[in-house]
């Protein structure tokens, strides 16, 4: 069997309702005061980050967005390396709710790598297997660059086998959320 074959087949059993994703907002905090931004994980991973790398930058898009705007998030984490979001904003970015029912083009990723030579892939998006979720709550955009608002987002965790053909150990959770408020 394929490694594709066998991520299908783990998705298979894995997904559930991938619409469990809820904003946080109540419970986030994005200073106001300077702080930055704020994200946080859960599943397999629990961390929070604030800081102003965590804040999302518009940015014009390319190839099949070419034309649209972008919102990129890249998260630091100590445990994942960098989580990058990307989603495609459309030809006009205006305040609103966007998510995976309104928008065709969008991707999250983050690779774990853990002993020996085995990694964990966190991914969502419109080519993702399974897809994932997100809601980004758009409240504002400042100039053609900064945006406020906030994210929650359902990523798959997928294990990969060592190179001895032993599978990688991500976790209990099938899946990662990501609550970002910026």
């Amino acid at each position: 069997m394929t490694h594709r074959a066998a991520l299908v087949g783990l998705w298979v059993v894995a997904c559930g309702d991938n619409h469990g994703v809820r904003s946080t907002d109540a419970t986030m905090d994005a200073s106001s005061g300077g702080g930055g931004c704020t994200a946080i994980l859960t599943g397999n991973v629990a961390e929070t980050t604030t800081s102003f790398e965590v804040c999302p930058q518009l940015q014009p898009g390319v190839g099949k967005s070419s034309g649209h705007t972008m919102i990129d998030f890249v998260v630091p984490s100590s445990i994942l390396g960098p989580l990058a979001v990307r989603i495609d904003l459309g030809a006009t970015a205006m305040p609103g709710l966007y998510s995976t029912e309104t928008t065709r083009t969008w991707s999250a990723i983050a690779v774990e790598n853990v002993p020996v030579r085995g990694s964990c892939i966190f991914t969502a998006g419109d080519e993702s297997v399974p897809m994932g979720y997100f809601a980004l709550n758009l409240d504002a955009i400042e100039g053609a660059s900064t945006a406020h608002g906030s994210l929650a987002l359902a990523m798959a965790v997928l294990p990969f086998a060592s190179d001895q053909g032993d599978q990688s150990d991500c976790g209990s959770n099938t899946t990662e959320a990501l609550a970002v408020r910026f």
